[in-house]
């Protein structure tokens, strides 16, 4: 029972790290879709900005954009960073636990040396699935980040209106490709495609 004592702090501690991890890495992918939007633009507009000579500019503000990316993933990096060490804490003083209280148990002759390490092989086998759970939150946090994101995109309405009156298509159009090969002297030449 003493053993087990730190596991809710363990279960505190990845519910909290798992929520700044979730924060943080949300942050971290709207920074990085921004410097994509940002690359977009300047490469689709980059005659505009040479013709005006706005090179400056937009070098200054894309290095702006870039290092609010490098900074959002150094947090998300360091709540990430933060959860294997938290794990290994409590795991740890919960080994240590029975190894106190163990050997406080056997100098009293209420324990022997074979139930001790009876017990300590039952925690093992306990411990890993409790760091596995860990890891799959961990993981199932940046997963829920990328689902809302995709969520967002998809209820987004278009731009584009449909009417009543739209036209309908004509004709259908049908596609059949021709695959000719040639073999001269066993060599194998490149395929010719026949489009119809």
């Amino acid at each position: 029972m003493i053993a087990t004592l730190p596991l809710p702090f363990l279960s505190w501690g990845t519910s909290l790290i798992g929520r700044k991890n979730h924060e943080s890495f949300k942050a971290a992918q709207e920074a990085f879709s921004d410097l994509n939007n940002k690359v977009q633009e300047s490469v689709s507009g980059i005659k505009v900005t040479k013709s005006f000579g706005y090179q400056t500019a937009e070098s200054q503000s894309f290095a702006k954009i870039n290092q609010g990316v490098y900074e959002k993933n150094i947090l998300a990096a360091k709540y990430n960073s933060l959860f294997d060490p938290m794990v290994l804490i409590f795991i740890g003083l919960s080994y240590a636990l029975t190894l106190i209280f163990g050997g406080l148990f056997i100098s009293r002759g209420q324990f022997t040396v074979g139930e001790l390490v009876t017990f300590i092989t039952y925690l093992d086998m306990l411990v890993w699935p409790l760091q596995a759970m860990g890891y799959l939150f961990n993981i199932i946090q940046r997963g829920a980040v990328s689902y809302e994101r995709i969520e967002r995109l998809l209820a987004e309405k278009s731009d584009v209106k449909e009417t009543k009156n739209q036209f309908p298509l004509s004709k259908t159009v049908v596609w059949s490709i021709t695959l000719n090969v040639f073999l001269i002297r066993k060599q194998q030449l490149c395929p010719i495609f026949t489009f119809r």
